[in-house]
């Protein structure tokens, strides 16, 4: 109505502006009302046969989030004191999601399965660029989280030690 009265008004575009920035936080308000909470940002990727796996199915176990290359060598000898762990503590609640940072999926996939890894083991494709990576900020790797049985990510980021882990209840 402003408008009809006072179209040369210099106010009008701000009152404008002010209605239109009200309406975005109303609606920015009522998305995050109805947003469930999350403990830990969920992947979804798929492993070596082209299924999708979810972290999040992963929820109510002690899980160890690692972010490895099939590219380094070093990072089997990685993938060799992970495999003791696993076969050490999976029958007590530990899973692993390993997210693999290559661009040659054929190259991680092959490497998987010369391994043998027996966890969840998921590539994206995209390298370094991976959304999983950004999601946890992963800056150089071999890097690994630790979720808790009640999805809280564990300060002890990129602690690889299984006797501590042990001594931590994983």
């Amino acid at each position: 109505s402003l408008r009809v009265t006072y179209p040369n008004s210099p106010y009008l575009h701000a009152i404008k502006e002010e209605a239109e920035l009200r309406e975005q936080l109303l609606r920015l308000n009522e998305k995050l009302g109805q947003a469930t909470e999350a403990d830990f940002p969920d992947l979804s990727m798929q492993d070596r046969n082209g299924e999708v796996k979810n972290l999040s199915d992963l929820r109510g176990k002690v899980i160890v989030l690692s972010f490895w290359t099939a590219t380094e060598p070093s990072h089997k000898l990685f993938n060799n004191e992970l495999k003791a762990l696993y076969e050490k503590s999976h029958k007590r609640g530990l899973e692993i999601y390993q997210v693999a940072l290559d661009t040659d999926k054929t190259m991680w996939a092959q490497a998987v399965k010369e391994q043998q890894l027996p966890w969840v083991s998921v590539c994206d494709g995209m390298g370094r660029y991976s959304v999983a990576a950004a999601y946890y900020n992963i800056g150089s790797i071999p890097a690994m989280y630790i979720i808790d049985r009640e999805g809280n990510i564990r300060p002890e980021k990129n602690e690889f030690d299984p006797e501590k882990l042990e001594l931590k209840g994983l």
